[in-house]
């Protein structure tokens, strides 16, 4: 009998691998069949799109924490012009969700403005492997407290000449609160490893954001500079907390007059971080502005690639040639990056 127990003890301490992650496989091809999967889903569930392109006429919503959403060779695209308000194919209200392999486009030649992913509050999200088109606004929005990445992803033609202005790769807005984190601190929005092509900037930020830009290419970029940060401007009660901003390539802007003597990264107010770049075809790396009650600066400058192009362009003297004394790079590829398993 106490050998019985012992091998039963024994059996009881013994790994299992892990349970496979419920699975829902959307067979079909509507905006409706995908949004019954999106509210069905428990946390821990992966959603499988189906194959082939979805016509999206209203806002996908997911919810539900811990929630993977994966394409299948699959295309969402805006099914018909509006221009309402800045208009999401997917909004992501939940915390913990991936999004990847999946197309986002939206009516070219049009002046529909839309976002392909707006992320509300969203803590610890995934966005990668995703292709970003014809949007007018932007790819990816980030609102509020949302922190995480975006990688490994596309973003191409997002402007729009019919709109003439936004048409953004990644929009990045905070809670309107400047709260003193460091550089590099988890509570912002990683952009990495990912093309941006003909977009007006490749990336924005407003309303006490925070992010890193690091490891993407930008070419091609239309009207005005590749990275922004914006002051205390459009509606926001603060502006920018701050940018880091490095090993990035940004070339072969598509300027034409006035636009040929432009720089390719603008601060307009908040505390930034330029190092490491290549910088091609632009006459300037850094122009920075005070036109809010925002203070631009610091801004530290070093170890950038700029050809022939000057290194700065500026109305504020907060400029500093070296990084700052106790500034770490962030963990590079981002954490959120890693296989995850099944929670």
């Amino acid at each position: 009998m106490r050998a019985l127990l012992l091998l039963c003890i024994g059996c009881s301490s013994v790994s299992r691998p892990p349970a496979p992650c419920p699975t829902i496989a959307v067979t079909g091809t509507t905006e409706r069949d995908i949004q019954r999967a999106l509210d069905a889903a428990k946390p821990g569930t992966t959603i499988v799109l189906p194959q082939g392109r979805v016509p999206i006429a209203g806002t996908l919503e997911l919810r539900s924490d811990d929630v993977q959403l994966l394409g299948n060779a699959t295309v969402l695209v805006r099914s018909r012009e509006t221009t309402a308000n800045l208009h999401p194919l997917l909004r992501v209200r939940a915390s913990r969700t991936r999004i990847s392999s999946i197309r986002f486009e939206g009516i070219a030649d049009s002046r529909s403005r839309d976002i392909g992913i707006q992320l509300d509050d969203a803590h610890d999200f995934r966005v990668d492997h995703c292709q970003f088109s014809q949007l007018g606004f932007a790819g990816v929005r980030t609102n509020g407290t949302s922190r995480g990445v975006i990688d490994h992803s596309t973003f191409d033609s997002i402007y729009k000449p019919a709109i003439g202005t936004e048409g953004y790769g990644v929009v990045v807005y905070g809670t309107n609160e400047l709260r003193g984190l460091p550089f590099g601190a988890d509570e912002a929005t990683f952009v990495e490893d990912s093309q941006f092509t003909r977009c007006r900037h490749a990336v924005s930020s407003n309303k006490g954001a925070r992010y890193v830009f690091r490891h993407n290419r930008v070419t091609d970029g239309v009207v005005a500079h590749a990275v922004d940060t914006h002051g205390t401007e459009y509606g926001s009660e603060v502006g920018t907390e701050w940018a880091d901003i490095y090993a990035n390539v940004i070339e072969q802007p598509h300027h034409a007059p006035p636009y040929d003597d432009r720089w390719a990264v603008h601060i307009r107010g908040g505390r930034g971080l330029v190092h490491d770049n290549r910088i091609r075809g632009y006459a300037t790396l850094v122009a920075a502005s005070e036109r809010t009650p925002q203070p631009t600066g610091p801004v530290y400058l070093w170890n950038n690639d700029v050809g022939d192009a000057k290194l700065v362009r500026a109305d504020t003297s907060a400029f500093a040639l070296a990084p700052p004394v106790d500034y770490a790079p962030p963990a590079y590829p981002h954490p959120l990056t890693a296989p995850q398993r099944c929670r």
